[in-house]
């Protein structure tokens, strides 16, 4: 007959440095575990002093003003291993030894609760004295010196048999009212300024500044004598390492990028989606929640364009792939190793691998998942840089961000605004949110065609473009806004969807209108095709018969000239650059560019020559003279390739009221003079006097025949072979415009010619 017999487990001391330093994997985890123990004790505030680094025994002190422990708290719960009153409780309750005004604080949930944290003290120190006031009991303090080593000595010794040094002392030895002070001593690694500063930035991410875990703002510190000098010649706050740690907040940055904001109801019954693309609300949907395991979720996701990496490098001092990506919050706590540069925890980059252009990456996000609330379906594993414990409960986390943020986003970076960038190669800004009205509609169709959504807002300046979709694409949208607001009650969406189609109405009878006075546009302008064949005509016999037509004809046809020659040149040089197969696509585009400007111009004076009443009192317009000019002279730099213009203009604006094409016509004639007279360089000058606006155009071509040139404005008169007409014509149109011009001797400015043009304030 067998006889049964209880056995017992023993625990050898080494258990110390398996749940300690091997089990803390770094020095900066051990810190944060420390501080998050600050947290679940109720303090306001937290320090972390730094002593005697480079002189004398090095020490670090963690200092809280929280609730302290008393006997009862030190025997029954710190010196018991592996307990955690926190994982039973959940929150901190409130003590009958509590003031008032503590008791009614809102309680935070614990941010730790595997009853190994103190053991990171062993990770940073082999010595650790603690001194504790409960708030019942000050100023009596409970002592406590541990040296870890003890559990070092022999590993068959048992863990529970290693004696603690215990004493009740009358008062804290360090300034605090109540609460804990761990002096930890024997430090196992060096600590520098380098390593302290890194400290300081990886604290900044420890808690989430967004978290409902906290009535009152939590406060952590650092504190470094022996860093203070070196403090003063930091040229950023955030080179110091003294003071307080400032939360990250990526809000507060102001990116100009598109983020989207994914969130689970705290009753797990709803998960509402935000995208916003630099201040612009593209959609806001609702829908029924399909994970069974997630409530109280948040995700804020942003998408770091070319501007917004930038920026966040310019304002943060550091560029964001080294700062890190998307972080995890377990009740306002940062989760290792979620959000640390090179680690792909959430397998963002993994994915990409898969479609390089069609993915973000790590490198193009910045954010944070937000996991509030008691549930035992997220824990963090012991080991405090592995992460979350893989449940089914993390595992649907793990596709509801992927599904309902980063791919949403996605859709919208990649396929709609081509991520958000400007396109370099042909010399174009970024896509805007109204840029991309169609792919937007296309989004919000499919988002809405799912039975699960509840609710939805949008842009409503997006409906612009319905009026240009098929006739089924827009039943499609608004079937699905009927079918939300009927199956869901929504009285106000209901609402929306009758505006909307009436909008659209209002819409596709002002398309209707518009493709009308379109149809009656292109009938002129056909009309405009073949009066200008004509003039074409009457040009040939213009040239013939010059000295019978009028002045002001002659200055419109010498413009013509001009435009034309410009035409002829352009084609037949390119054509040179064809027959020897030596062009390239800027080319092509450069020389269309060209013959357009040429055309246009053509084409607008033919339609003033042909008007019964013309004259060269062309329609003016008030605004400022030197930015439009300014802004010709850069549009022309392509048309006059050949040569060099340097506007030299000033800041002051100068608003006068004046024709396009006057002083279009103006500057054309003058840089064509140039040009024949084997000018290199066109320099305008801006000078100003209280009365007059001077314009002095310079070049340094051959100058003027000294023969001619008190004559060289009146019609007939060139200096360069021409017909005498262009000069001629820019004195006319100046004196329309109360302006005149004048000849400067020779050299004034550049070596050739120099024409002064004087307009009165």
């Amino acid at each position: 007959m067998s006889t049964k017999n209880h056995l017992n487990f023993k625990i050898s001391s080494a258990l110390k440095t398996i749940i300690g330093k091997e089990l803390i994997t770094n020095d900066f985890i051990a810190v944060f575990e420390l501080v998050k123990n600050s947290f679940d004790a109720y303090a306001s505030k937290v320090k972390v002093i730094f002593r005697d680094l480079y002189s004398g025994t090095p020490s670090i002190l963690i200092q809280d003003d929280g609730n302290g422990m008393d006997y009862k708290d030190i025997t029954e719960k710190w010196l018991f291993v592996a307990y955690s009153s926190k994982r039973e409780s959940g929150q901190s309750p409130a003590r009958d030894t509590d003031d008032y005004r503590h008791k009614i604080e809102t309680h935070r949930i614990y941010a730790g609760a595997k009853g190994v944290g103190r053991f990171s003290c062993d990770r940073l120190g082999s010595n650790l004295s603690i001194f504790t006031t409960s708030r019942a009991e000050c100023p009596k303090t409970h002592s406590i010196i541990v040296n870890w080593g003890d559990f070092e000595k022999d590993t068959k010794s048992e863990f529970v048999n290693i004696p603690i040094q215990y004493q009740l002392i009358k008062k804290n030895p360090y300034p605090i009212k109540y609460g804990t002070v761990l002096e930890i001593s024997g430090l196992r690694d060096k600590w520098d300024r380098e390593k302290i500063l890194k400290l300081k930035h990886s604290l900044e991410k420890l808690i989430n500044p967004n978290q409902d875990n906290d009535s009152k703002r939590f406060k952590i510190i650092i504190e470094a004598d022996e860093e203070k000098s070196a403090d003063k010649e930091a040229a950023e706050e955030r080179g110091k390492v003294n003071g307080e740690v400032r939360n990250f907040i990526f809000e507060n940055l102001k990116l100009k990028t598109t983020r989207i904001n994914a969130e689970v109801s705290s009753d797990g019954k709803f998960i509402t989606t935000e995208l916003i693309d630099r201040g612009t609300r593209i959609y806001k949907i609702k829908e029924k929640n399909t994970y069974p395991s997630l409530s109280n979720i948040n995700v804020h996701l942003f998408q770091l364009n070319a501007v917004a990496k930038t920026h966040f490098t310019r304002l943060m001092g550091v560029p964001a792939v080294q700062y890190g990506s998307v972080f995890l919050y377990l009740n306002g706590f940062r989760i290792n190793p979620f959000g640390e540069e090179g680690e792909d925890t959430l397998g963002i980059d993994r994915r990409k691998q898969q479609g390089h252009s069609r993915f973000l990456g790590t490198r193009d996000l910045i954010g944070r998942i937000e996991i509030n609330g008691s549930s035992d379906d997220f824990k963090e594993t012991s080991s405090r840089d592995g992460g979350l414990i893989k449940t089914d409960a993390y595992y649907q986390l793990d596709n509801f961000f992927k599904e309902r943020a980063l791919r949403r986003l996605e859709r919208y970076v990649v396929d709609a605004i081509k991520w958000g960038d400007p396109d370099r190669e042909f010399n174009t800004p970024a896509l805007e949110p109204k840029d991309v009205k169609r792919e937007i509609f296309e989004i919000i169709t499919k988002l809405t065609s799912s039975k699960e959504v509840v609710d939805v807002e949008y842009d409503p300046s997006f409906l612009n473009i319905m009026k240009d979709l098929q006739k089924e694409s827009v039943s499609t949208i608004f079937k699905n806004f009927s079918r939300i607001a009927e199956e869901t009650k929504n009285p106000t969406l209901s609402r929306e969807v009758d505006k909307a189609k009436k909008q659209l109405a209002t819409l596709v009878k002002a398309k209707d209108e518009a493709e009308k006075q379109i149809e009656f546009v292109e009938g002129k302008k056909k009309e405009s095709d073949e009066a200008l064949q004509v003039e074409k005509k009457k040009y040939l016999f213009l040239l013939a018969t010059a000295k019978d037509a009028s002045p002001e004809t002659l200055g419109l046809v010498h413009h013509i000239k001009i435009a034309t020659n410009g035409i002829y040149y352009t084609i037949k040089n390119f054509a040179k650059k064809v027959q020897a197969n030596n062009y390239t696509k800027d080319d092509i585009l450069e020389n269309l560019q060209k013959i357009q400007l040429y055309s246009s111009k053509v084409q607008v004076i033919s339609n003033l020559i042909t008007k019964a009443n013309f004259n060269l009192k062309v329609d003016k317009q008030r605004g400022d003279l030197i930015a439009f000019i300014d802004e010709y002279l850069s549009d022309k730099e392509i048309a006059h390739s050949d040569i060099d213009i340097v506007f030299n203009k000033k800041k002051t604006a100068y608003n006068a009221l004046f024709s396009v094409l006057e002083i279009s016509i103006i500057l054309d004639n003058l840089i064509d003079n140039a040009k024949k007279a084997k000018a290199k360089t066109v320099q305008i000058d801006v000078a100003y006097t209280k009365t007059v606006l001077k314009l002095l155009v310079s070049d340094d071509g051959n100058g003027i025949d000294p023969e001619i040139e008190k004559h060289i404005f009146e019609l007939g008169i060139s200096s360069t072979k021409g017909s005498g007409i262009g000069l001629y014509t820019v004195t006319q149109l100046l004196k329309e415009m109360d302006a005149s011009i004048k000849v400067l001797p020779k050299g004034s400015i550049l070596k050739g010619a120099t024409f002064e043009i004087q307009f009165r304030k």
